[in-house]
Parts: C-alpha cells; sequence; structure tokens
C-alpha cells in the first residue's frame, strides 16, 4: 500500500466550507513533490477549534484511493 506525507494549515473559517458543503475534497502537495486530491471528510477527525494543522500520512489503495489517514505531528 502507497502512503504520502503532506503537510496541512487549514484555518478553521476555510474548513468551514466542507461542512457547509462548498469543499468536497483537499489537494495538497506531498513532502516528494506529488500533487494528492482526497476527501475533505477524512480530515473530519482532526479538526479543533482553529482548524486542521500538522503532518499526515495518507495511505491509498492499489487504486490510487484513501484507504486511511494518520496524524503523524502536530495538531
Amino acid at each position: 500500500m502507497a502512503s504520502y506525507i503532506v503537510d496541512l494549515d487549514i484555518p478553521k473559517q476555510r474548513f468551514v466550507a466542507h461542512y457547509a458543503g462548498l469543499a468536497q475534497t483537499v489537494v495538497a502537495v506531498s513532502r516528494s513533490g506529488l500533487k494528492v486530491r482526497f476527501p475533505a471528510r477524512a480530515l473530519t477527525q482532526f479538526v479543533t477549534r482553529t482548524g486542521v494543522y500538522g503532518s499526515f500520512r495518507l495511505f491509498v489503495d492499489d487504486k490510487n484511493r484513501l484507504a486511511t489517514i494518520e496524524q503523524i505531528s502536530g495538531g
């Protein structure tokens, strides 16, 4: 299973767009330089009162679909 590490800095005001139905996906650049896109709903467990911050490891299946996500630092 492939994995990508992304560093996210999403203030609460921007993540509120997900809850309002305006943002379905997050696009970020991995540490290896690849652009990755994944469902915003995958981050809901990591939302704090200030937003979503930290480094995350995204695990993808053989079709490059998000399988799991884990926070590895920050938050």
